[in-house]
């Protein structure tokens, strides 16, 4: 009787298309620019605009923290959500934000599976995610009921990396949008990392 044989890459290839295929209905793009201009991005978005509900994911609880109040700062109704807060507090904010009580959650990388809302307008990842597996996360657990959400990921220098493991996992690219022109005095990080590369190539 002859064995099965079960082909591992043709099976990881299935699984990275249904990964990619999950959320192919999603608008997605990306800019690559410094950590100092995040917020100054994030703001040059929201202003003027009407989006009830703004998702914000970042690397860690202190990035949390310090997105949000900065956004208050900038006038914008915005609260966090991190493994500081107990579980009753986090409810408490989570209905708030359902209710529309407030337009940003700013949510920890730890609470990312702990966190599902459907309706979500925008989606911002100020940090990449970790992994192919924790981006469709963050869209698939919010999106459920809004086919026409957007979901933007901020790459600083040192993310570009990881971003682009995750666009190998999904088999495909995700668009790069230019910065605006408020945010486009200085090179980006992507700029400077070309450079870096071009320099070495002279040296050798």
């Amino acid at each position: 009787m002859s064995e099965k044989h079960t082909d591992s890459s043709s099976e990881s290839g299935l699984q990275d298309h249904a990964l990619s295929a999950s959320i192919d209905h999603i608008l997605q793009a990306a800019y690559v620019l410094y950590s100092k201009d995040k917020l100054n991005l994030i703001h040059s978005l929201l202003k003027g605009k009407r989006i009830s509900s703004v998702l914000v994911f970042t690397a860690s609880k202190t990035n949390a923290k310090m997105v949000a109040r900065e956004l208050r700062k900038l006038d914008y109704e915005a609260f966090d959500i991190h493994e500081d807060l107990d579980l009753e507090k986090r409810e408490i904010v989570l209905e708030d934000f359902i209710d529309k009580e407030f337009q940003i959650l700013v949510i920890s990388d730890i609470l990312v599976r702990e966190v599902s809302l459907s309706d979500i307008n925008l989606i911002i990842n100020y940090d990449s995610p970790t992994g192919a597996r924790d981006y469709v996360a963050r869209i698939v657990q919010n999106t459920a009921n809004n086919n026409s959400a957007v979901v933007l990921t901020l790459i600083n220098d040192r993310g570009q990396k990881k971003f682009k493991t995750i666009e190998e996992v999904l088999g495909k690219e995700v668009f790069k949008i230019p910065l605006p022109e408020d945010l486009n005095g200085t090179s980006t990080a992507g700029d400077v990392v070309k450079k870096k590369k071009v320099k070495k190539r002279k040296r050798t």
